[in-house]
């Protein structure tokens, strides 16, 4: 199950590990845990069931947003499920973020949007993506053999070897044809606008402190964010 975040690679993700043939992950996002409990818990079943894979799954990036008792549910209800977290710079992905919602689903010109409406979109969305609370809520019940954090810059870097240590953590470590996955490319690119610096200077304020606290938590492969901190 990928759990997000959004705009963290999620859906680059998604695309590879579909065309994996020993893998069922379907090219749609569920959220049947965060908007959908309405429905029959058989409908979910039925989306996982769908294919031939041997592995099958899910992805819907506000999965990490879930409160702990949905976590520890999930788990009751698939103990051997693997858990995967996608984290960036939360500078870098607030502000695609930002872009992404205000462009692309409100349908605004973000250069149009009062400086102080945005300030208060990145302080919403600090509180609602705390990668420290994800981390410790999913860490809490899953084990670390179960949940692969991964980080978005390693997806540009080495995606091959990446993907390569994925699949051996869901438990396919058979040959691959790597023809089949377009790890290559760009899926679901963000919007071409660089941050202004008055924006920047506000989130690097905002995340200063949490930065450093994912410095410890994460170690070196995050060592790079605090450059923009």
């Amino acid at each position: 199950m990928i759990i997000g975040l959004p705009r963290c690679g999620t859906t680059w993700f998604m695309n590879n590990l579909y065309h994996h043939p020993n893998i069922h992950l379907p090219l749609t996002e569920p959220e049947y845990f965060t908007s959908h409990l309405d429905r029959s818990l058989r409908s979910y079943s039925n989306i996982i069931k769908r294919g031939t894979g041997i592995i099958r799954g899910t992805k819907s990036p506000f999965y990490c947003t879930l409160p702990v008792y949905k976590i520890r549910w999930i788990k009751e209800m698939m103990p051997d499920l693997k858990i995967i977290l996608i984290l960036r710079n939360p500078i870098d992905r607030t502000w695609s973020y930002a872009k992404w919602i205000i462009t692309k689903v409100k349908g605004k010109n973000i250069e149009k949007i009062g400086e102080q409406v945005m300030f208060d979109f990145f302080k919403k969305d600090k509180k609602r993506f705390n990668y420290l609370n994800i981390l410790k809520n999913y860490s809490s019940v899953f084990s670390s053999n179960q949940f692969k954090i991964i980080i978005f810059d390693e997806i540009k870097s080495r995606p091959k070897s990446l993907l390569r240590e994925t699949f051996n953590f869901l438990g396919e470590s058979g040959q691959k044809d790597w023809n089949r996955h377009p790890y290559y490319k760009k899926i679901n690119p963000g919007i071409d606008k660089p941050i202004p610096s008055h924006y920047a200077q506000f989130l690097r304020k905002l995340y200063s402190q949490e930065l450093l606290l994912l410095k410890k938590r994460l170690g070196s492969r995050v060592a790079s964010w605090l450059s923009t901190a």
